[in-house]
């Protein structure tokens, strides 16, 4: 059998750390039988190469021959990337065929691309996904062939945003080019709009040239057809005018146009226009008030910046104009930065109620890129130390990995000084902001960090880390890879038998309320909060305010899966934020953590098996780990 894009997935999932079989099979979308063929296929396709075992019911990698390894996994993943090309290049020769044919027969494609027949039908079916989107599709006439059906304007955007090469070849006349030149040069066009514009006009004009023309009204605002930029390619009509000899193409511009309207920020641009910046200014000033408000994380308002203003005015205008921005760059954001994601929501409502335009997903992913910029400079400042002493009574060699290790884990420009363990003194200690050691020392300094397995990188730096946030290191949680956990106690855990969320809600704060930590308002502080804006994200809601304290205060319930309580939601995480001396990186790391597991299908999958505290610690670090 020939590997495929999975078998690659799973080597890619045991490169850096054994998998539980049932999470790696759960991760691929099968089961845990067709994971141990799929195993047993990459054991062959390697033969000694590698070898591939199941150990205490994880999947371990062991790569035997480093270099052999790597030129026959590199020509493994080349060869599926190509056979993804190739597919992709087919899929453009069938929609430039059907572009080309007013009726289409599946034997004369087929024989157009060297394909049989059946390979031909495989190609179509991919083609009609691709081109779903875009509500174009592909449909069959009995005894007559096939053809595409769609808005003629829908079809050119999938030409240019799906099959551009289509048009590659397609030359533009040199007074079209001319005016082009004229717009680039008065707007300070970037590169990507420029390619955009060019390509909106290949498309109308090739399509044009073959006698396709838009008949029915696009629905765009009336005040397009008035505005500069309308009038800004008035030549460009006029020129289309005379070489296809058709007056009414008024409607032919308008990809041309919603380029332009829809372009990217620069910060070349300027904001010209009071009324904008008077509306930017009131959504970034409501925006730091909601997250302040709901979050209890203090935004500068230095994050929004000259270049971010302009993107906002630049991507409301795409909304307003329906133009969709596509880039593979921000996939994934939701994943890799989900609270920056989260506060990017926040924004997003204030864009709706001040505009009252709705902001898409993709659109998202570029606004959580800023906050993630921000919530990182938080983190960054947790971890400025200059210096930090290592006790060991290790090697050599192991010396140096650890040396290796906390660079990696602060900077490269770090002091990393090393020391045997009779070196050891309150005056050493003294003189650094942290001291990591290898050796159980008894001397109660609270700056020494006690490392029993200084190879584990990972655990080192989660002790390091919660020792940054708590300055304890006789915190009793440090074996924990959760910040959630680290102020959880059996007693702050429970199973409540309710359908109905604020019930639940309740519950968590009568606990509270009756171990002293609050009172009645916080109860009816944080219902009214959930009410304005619910935290439920999947399964997991979150509801959470401030009160009158200094320590972070967290409950969590589990609801039974017997119990379908609201949209199968599965556990509410309560969450008690202090007004006195919060600490912003710990709260920042709490959100990330709800928001990874709400987003983490397996975890969600195996809350229905948790029965017990200890079960719970054990999944949560399990994940967290991961």
């Amino acid at each position: 059998m020939e590997l495929t894009k999975k078998h690659i997935s799973i080597i890619e999932s045991l490169f850096s750390q054994d998998v539980p079989e049932e999470r790696l099979a759960f991760n691929l979308n099968i089961s845990v039988r067709t994971l141990g063929n799929y195993c047993l296929q990459i054991q062959t396709y390697f033969g000694q190469i590698v070898s591939i075992d199941k150990r205490f019911g994880s999947y371990c990698l062991t790569i035997v021959d480093s270099n052999q390894f790597k030129t026959k996994y590199q020509k493994l993943v080349e060869s599926i990337e190509l056979d993804a090309q190739t597919l992709l290049r087919r899929k453009g020769q069938v929609f430039q065929y059907l572009l080309c044919h007013e009726i289409s027969n599946i034997d004369d494609i087929a024989d157009e691309l060297f394909l049989s027949k059946a390979s031909t039908v495989k190609v179509i079916q991919s083609l009609k996904s691709e081109l779903g989107p875009f509500q174009v599709d592909i449909n069959g006439i009995t005894n007559v062939g096939i053809l595409l059906h769609g808005e003629e304007y829908q079809i050119r955007k999938a030409v240019i945003e799906i099959f551009p090469e289509i048009i590659a070849n397609h030359s533009i006349s040199e007074e079209v080019m001319h005016c082009i030149k004229e717009v680039e040069k008065k707007y300070h066009l970037e590169s990507t709009t420029i390619e955009n514009l060019l390509n909106a006009i290949k498309v109308t004009e090739m399509r044009m040239a073959s006698g396709h023309f838009i008949t029915n009204a696009l629905q765009v605002d009336p005040f397009v057809y008035h505005s500069d930029y309308f009038n800004d390619f008035r030549e460009v009509l006029n020129i289309w005018k005379s070489t296809f000899e058709k007056e009414d193409l008024i409607q032919e511009l308008m990809l041309v146009v919603l380029q332009l309207i829809g372009r990217r920020a620069t910060i070349m641009d300027q904001l010209n226009k009071t009324k904008q910046n008077e509306v930017i200014d009131i959504i970034i000033q409501e925006t730091i008030k909601d997250i302040n408000y709901f979050y209890q994380i203090k935004i500068d308002d230095a994050l929004f910046s000259h270049d971010i203003k302009l993107h906002l005015i630049q991507m409301i205008n795409r909304l307003i104009f329906k133009i969709e921005l596509k880039d593979n760059t921000i996939q994934n954001i939701q994943f890799k930065y989900p609270f920056a994601y989260e506060l990017s929501k926040v924004l997003a409502d204030q864009i709706k109620k001040q505009t009252e335009v709705d902001v898409p997903e993709n659109e998202l992913s570029f606004i959580a890129l800023y906050f993630s910029v921000y919530l990182e400079e938080i983190d960054r400042a947790l971890k400025s130390i200059e210096k930090v002493a290592v006790i060991t009574d290790q090697g050599l060699s192991t010396t140096k990995l650890i040396t290796s290790y906390l660079k990696n884990i602060f900077t490269t420009n770090t002091q990393i000084d090393v020391f045997p363990q009779d070196a050891l003194t309150k005056s050493l200690v003294d003189q650094y902001k942290l001291v990591v050691s290898s050796v159980q020392v008894h001397q109660m300094f609270n700056k020494v960090v006690y490392i029993d397995d200084i190879l584990d990188q990972a655990l080192l730096k989660s002790k390091i880390e919660q020792f940054l946030i708590y300055k304890d290191v006789n915190n009793k949680k440090y074996n924990n890879h959760s910040t959630i956990l680290s102020h959880l106690s059996p007693d702050d855990f429970y199973l409540v038998e309710s359908d109905n969320y604020e019930t639940v809600i309740n519950t968590l704060c009568d606990e509270l309320i009756n171990e002293g930590h609050v009172n009645e308002t916080f109860k009816s502080k944080l219902i009214s909060k959930e009410n304005e804006r619910s935290t439920i994200n999947g399964a997991i809601g979150f509801p959470h305010t401030d009160y009158d304290g200094n320590a972070l205060l967290v409950k969590i319930a589990l609801i039974p899966s017997s119990i379908k309580c609201g949209q199968n939601l599965k556990m509410v995480i309560l969450i008690g934020i202090p007004n006195q001396n919060v600490n912003e990186a710990v709260l920042i790391r709490i959100y990330e953590e709800i928001l990874y597991i709400s987003s983490n299908d397996y975890f969600i999958n195996k809350l229905d098996g948790v029965k017990h505290y200890v079960d719970f610690v054990k999944l949560v670090n399990q994940e967290m780990r991961l």
